[in-house]
């Protein structure tokens, strides 16, 4: 049986999402990551591809509004726009657009787990998309936004600023338990490890 263990102090092992409610660029800084042959900088309101040999340009793709931190995979690189409210699939190759979901808020996250695309906007939904042709596979309704993410065997673990803390089937999306982190407030990252659930403030 899994347990919750809270730590105050030090953290590891989590996949943690940023919020981005008032559309703050500086809330997401620039990152930098390797697909490939590729080095791929991602500031706030830019993608830029630099050849990883060369370090020549191959291309950028711009945003009026801020953009999500990039989840990369599949030869894609995936994202939230602030501005058109979509979620984008990019070839990491080109930068084309592979495919674009309309979402009905502002995304606050993009997450890459076992090859399903995660993504939870500042409205209560945490929608689970196919990565490869960008049709939801299942959504789910909180009562606030989401804070951290990560996964657990058959199931993804998320906690919400409605202070609780929800374990979901990852095929169907069917909740399997709640948990509420009302006496220690929310959390914002969460972890497993040794069938241990760990969460941070």
């Amino acid at each position: 049986m899994m347990r919750i263990i809270y730590l105050l102090f030090g953290c590891f092992l989590f996949a943690s999402c940023s919020k981005n409610h008032d559309s703050n660029e500086s809330a997401n800084p620039p990152s930098i990551a390797i697909t490939g042959p590729t080095v791929m900088y991602a500031s706030p309101g830019d993608i830029y591809a630099i050849d990883a040999a060369s370090g020549a340009f191959r291309w950028q793709f711009s945003s009026d509004g801020a953009l999500t931190r990039p989840a990369y995979g599949n030869g894609m690189i995936y994202i939230g726009t602030l501005d058109t409210l979509r979620v984008i699939a990019l070839d990491d190759s080109t930068g084309n657009i592979e495919w674009s979901l309309p979402m009905q808020n502002e995304v606050d996250f993009t997450i890459l787990i076992n090859n399903t695309l995660y993504a939870g906007d500042n409205d209560e939904m945490l929608y689970a998309i196919d990565p490869l042709t960008g049709k939801i596979k299942w959504d789910f309704k909180a009562n606030n936004s989401w804070v951290s993410f990560t996964s657990y065997g058959s199931m993804v673990l998320a906690s919400n600023d409605d202070q609780n803390f929800y374990a979901l089937d990852a095929e169907s999306g069917n909740l399997r338990w709640t948990y509420s982190t009302s006496s220690s407030g929310v959390f914002a990252s969460v972890g497993c490890l040794n069938s241990l659930i760990y969460e941070c403030c």
